[in-house]
């Protein structure tokens, strides 16, 4: 399973070995227990990938083999792809953009994914490092 954390400050990807179902009701009982409120409902989240990072086309390769409703990749523009993913979004408020969404693709998606994102965010670093652009 991956699972995005949607934050003010970004997103963070993670690849998980439970399922998204264990996920969801971890999160029902932590909620119960603390008596908050909790959304859980079908949804999508999309990430953006460099265009030009090496490994979008295999992931492209990947996501035409699968259901295009759950993994599908759109150009933005010449520097950026939109990864459209189809999943479960769990959040406190129904209309807020912070929360979590996990989807369950094939491990060979889970990886390459996890992977360009890992890598992209290596990337953006290194471009917002002052000693990384010195190198």
């Amino acid at each position: 399973m991956l699972k995005a954390t949607y934050t003010d400050t970004g997103v963070f990807l993670e690849k998980l070995t439970e399922s998204v179902e264990g996920l969801v009701i971890q999160r029902v009982v932590l909620n119960l227990r603390l008596g908050r409120r909790l959304v859980v409902e079908s949804s999508y989240a999309s990430l953006l990938l460099p265009a030009d990072l090496s490994g979008v086309a295999e992931l492209d390769a990947i996501a035409q083999k699968l259901s295009s409703e759950i993994l599908q990749l759109t150009p933005c523009d010449s520097e950026w792809v939109e990864v459209t993913l189809r999943g479960t979004w769990i959040t406190t408020a129904a209309d807020g953009d912070e929360g979590i969404f996990a989807v369950e693709l094939e491990a060979e998606a889970e990886r390459c994914l996890f992977e360009l994102w890992r890598r992209s965010q290596s990337q953006s670093a290194d471009l917002t490092n002052p000693a990384a652009r010195r190198r």
